[in-house]
């Protein structure tokens, strides 16, 4: 900078002997030189309070003013009103009948309660899901210790998981504010705590490998970001590889849906930087090393499926395909994205305000519309070329297509996953703070309505789309109780919620459904008095006293609130009864015709 001073004031100099003329010229060009110099300062200032407004101004329109103030972001008391009410509103689902927990829930509870801590390097810890070689359990160790510290409830067993929510909306705002203005950054954060509702419900379930695989997708395109900030400079990024690998390696253990964020990750990475448009392979140093870390990581995985065909990959096949590729493509446009977004409701996907909702959902898919091309248009060489929210959005509608079952997802578990890159998105809409104040409070308003809905639709006298698809089961475990029976069969979605919610002084295995332990069938299969628990007024309970008769079995009803308990005069087991009487009628564990256990 000294040099191109003395420059300038030489040809000032030198000016000055050409008479008036010169000088004023040579004035000009000092002043110009300033001009560019200070400009050049404006440009170079990344999420501060001025913008670059010799390019654009924050609304993106071409400007030659002077800089102009830019919305700092929100202050300290908004971000904390806005976690607040967002602690509020899950606290709420998580105590009232839409924090009913499921079978599923139990079963990572149980889990947990059997976690021996002494044999977890001695093939004590399990490496999936019970019953099954998908799903990693690498929250089964923070689940077990807040059960023994707090006793086996609902919000023990959930306290991990809310945990992992909050470490989301950080991990999301920290991704932001690499991709974005610190000011949206920090919207993109409180978005992900508050919305969308689908995600605010579900996220706050402890099934063990949904939100874990949402943490590492995010902990490796914060990575990633960092890689392709670091790449280039004199320093290698050994650490940044090392832990992308190590993301992406438990991430597959943990969930194949970990591939909605490794390609947006990998796309950052070989991009670059906008000042280039190739593609650029990193060092094969480093790619090795991020290699031998996802190795490590997927360890579990490896030695469950190496020699066994890769079971992990086919032990979904059971379930039943809906539909071929470009239908649920489809599908994902015309019913998963407006439901995720929050206009249609969980459960029923029924559109949520009839023609207005639909009005208002497309409205809304415009505004996505516009985020996503705001963030191609940015011509700021300091953010990546490629950004992940937007590739990772785009991305996902293809990939999710590929699996056959997508669209039997009542619950959104499989939308689960879009839910970052939604937050990272709408987030760039929040230019000025007017902008970002209506976006959170849209949020909260549409967050409310789906909440709202999915009660209405849960408590319906008689629906299918029940939470925890069952009602309360405190009737049933206190007849139980009061009897001294601790062996039951019921459905899947009875049993496993018998044994949670009881602390195991019941054991009950499925009647119909997939069978979680081995150990509770045969203590079940060993007792002496077996009692049935069915819903009050189903057919099932027609069904099975019809087969005990059949089976010259005497019994005995006993009402249990919204169940009732069977107990027959010697222990009757599911292959002795017919179909219709081993589940619920549509219940989704229910043997189809023709099929026996």
């Amino acid at each position: 900078m000294t040099s191109e001073k003395s420059s300038f004031h030489w040809l000032v100099h030198r000016s000055r002997g050409g008479g008036e003329l010169g000088e004023g010229v040579a004035a000009s060009v000092v002043d110009m030189a300033s001009s560019l110099r200070g400009r050049a300062r404006v440009w170079f200032k990344r999420e501060t309070c001025e913008v670059k407004s010799s390019i654009v101004d924050s609304e993106g329109r071409s400007s030659l003013g002077a800089a102009k103030p830019m919305w700092p972001g929100p202050h300290g008391w908004m971000v904390g009103l806005v976690a607040l009410v967002g602690v509020i509103v899950r606290v709420a689902v998580m105590m009232g009948p839409l924090g009913r927990p499921d079978s599923d829930e139990a079963v990572a509870g149980l889990m947990a309660r059997h976690l021996d801590f002494g044999q977890l390097f001695n093939g004590g810890f399990p490496a999936y899901f019970a019953g099954q070689h998908y799903g990693g359990t690498l929250e089964l160790v923070p689940v077990s210790v807040s059960i023994g510290a707090f006793g086996s409830s609902v919000a023990a067993l959930r306290a991990p998981t809310l945990m992992l929510g909050v470490l989301n909306a950080v991990l999301i705002w920290r991704i932001a504010r690499r991709i974005m203005p610190e000011a949206r950054a920090r919207i993109a954060g409180l978005l992900a705590w508050i919305w969308p509702a689908a995600s605010v419900w579900f996220g706050g379930r402890e099934m063990l490998f949904y939100v874990p695989t949402v943490t590492l997708g995010l902990v490796a395109m914060l990575l990633a970001l960092r890689i392709w900030a670091i790449e280039g400079r004199a320093r290698r990024a050994w650490i940044e590889w090392a832990g992308f690998g190590l993301a992406i390696g438990i991430g597959w253990w943990s969930s194949p849906n970990i591939v909605y964020f490794v390609v947006p990750a990998v796309a950052l990475i070989v991009v670059g930087s906008r000042q280039r448009w190739w593609i650029v392979l990193p060092r094969w140093t480093m790619a090795g090393v991020a290699l031998v870390a996802a190795i490590v990581g997927a360890l579990p995985w490896l030695a469950t499926n190496l020699g066994s065909g890769l079971v992990s990959l086919h032990d979904s096949d059971g379930f039943p395909p809906t539909g071929t590729y470009l239908t649920r493509l489809g599908w994902f446009f015309t019913d998963g994205l407006p439901a995720e977004l929050g206009f249609r409701s969980m459960g029923t996907l029924q559109w949520i305000g009839g023609i207005a909702g639909i009005l208002v959902a497309v409205i809304a898919l415009g505004a996505v519309g516009l985020a996503i091309r705001a963030a191609w248009r940015d011509r700021d060489s300091s953010y990546p070329v490629a950004p992940p929210d937007v590739v990772g959005l785009v991305c996902f509608p293809f990939l999710l297509a590929v699996v056959p079952f997508a669209m039997a997802q009542a619950n959104l578990r499989y939308l689960f996953f879009i839910a970052p890159f939604l937050c990272l998105v709408v987030a760039r809409l929040a230019v000025t703070r007017n902008r970002a104040i209506s976006l959170l409070v849209i949020a909260l308003l549409v967050t409310g309505v789906g909440l709202a809905r999915l009660y209405a639709v849960s408590e319906t006298p008689g629906t299918v789309f029940k939470v925890g698809a069952v009602d309360d089961l405190s009737g049933a475990i206190s007849v139980l109780d009061s009897e001294h029976i601790d062996a039951v069969y019921a459905d899947y979605w009875i049993a496993y919620r018998l044994a949670f919610e009881s602390s195991e002084r019941i054991r009950a295995v499925p009647s119909a459904g997939t069978h979680r332990s081995s150990h509770y069938l045969a203590a079940v299969e060993a007792s002496d008095e077996v009692a049935w628990v069915v819903p009050v007024g189903d057919a099932q309970l027609t069904a099975l006293t019809g087969a005990l008769d059949s089976l010259g079995v005497s019994w005995r009803t006993i009402d249990a609130g919204g169940f009732v308990v069977v107990i027959p005069d010697r222990p009757v087991t599911p292959h002795e009864v017919p179909n219709d009487a081993r589940a619920p009628a549509g219940s989704e564990m229910a043997p189809p015709p023709g099929h026996t256990y």
